[in-house]
């Protein structure tokens, strides 16, 4: 395709040649401001929802900070605090939000906000699990990506096919609460492992 740029392309030019070629000189560039427009917006426009990665926040600390800090758990029961909704530092004495991404696992904003999120989980739950499961079971989250999956909605067993939900209300001597806790943090480990390790 020629593009016109208003130069007289045979000859001396007529009135008629040079009004037509200052036409399509506006022409193109309309065309070239509007091409332009259209890429600065389509990005915008053609961003798929939900676009930001799933992330497994019991591997991520595991990766990144198991080195230094042990496991998740027993980190978070020891070094950590709640103050309403908030993760305080023990020994920082404030919020830990603004701390853990100037820590040095230089995290994502999306990957602190995913182990802020488990520190607040794992609080809540108070270490039941180590403390009324342990002696038998493996650690929460190897039991939820080994033994577990979710099936029609339903937590159950990978290879029992029971109902969480029915089974741990029954097991061991623990009250309806306890069960209804140790349910909570299971189906959430196994939702996140479930997210982003499709194939687990």
């Amino acid at each position: 395709m020629a593009l016109w740029t208003g130069q007289r392309l045979h000859g001396a030019g007529s009135a008629y040649r040079n009004g037509r070629d200052d036409m399509e000189t506006r022409t193109f560039a309309l065309m070239s401001a509007g091409l332009w427009a259209l890429l600065l917006v389509l990005p915008i426009v053609s961003a798929p929802a939900g676009a930001t990665p799933a992330i497994d926040p019991h591997a991520l600390f595991e990766a990144r900070c198991l080195r230094c800090h042990g496991h998740a758990g027993a980190f978070a029961r020891e070094q950590l605090r709640l103050d309403g909704d908030a993760v305080f530092g023990k020994s920082l004495g404030r919020d830990i939000n603004a701390f853990i991404l100037r820590h040095q696992g230089r995290l994502t904003h999306v990957e602190a906000n995913a182990l802020y999120d488990a520190f607040r989980r794992q609080l809540n739950a108070g270490g039941l699990f180590e403390t009324r499961c342990r002696a038998c079971h493996r650690r929460a989250y190897e039991l939820a990506r080994l033994e577990l999956i979710i099936a029609a909605d339903r937590l159950i067993g990978r290879y029992s096919g029971r109902d969480m939900a029915v089974f741990l209300a029954q097991h061991g001597s623990r009250t309806n609460d306890e069960a209804e806790v140790l349910f909570d943090m299971l189906l959430w480990h196994r939702r996140t492992i479930e997210a982003a390790h499709h194939d687990e």
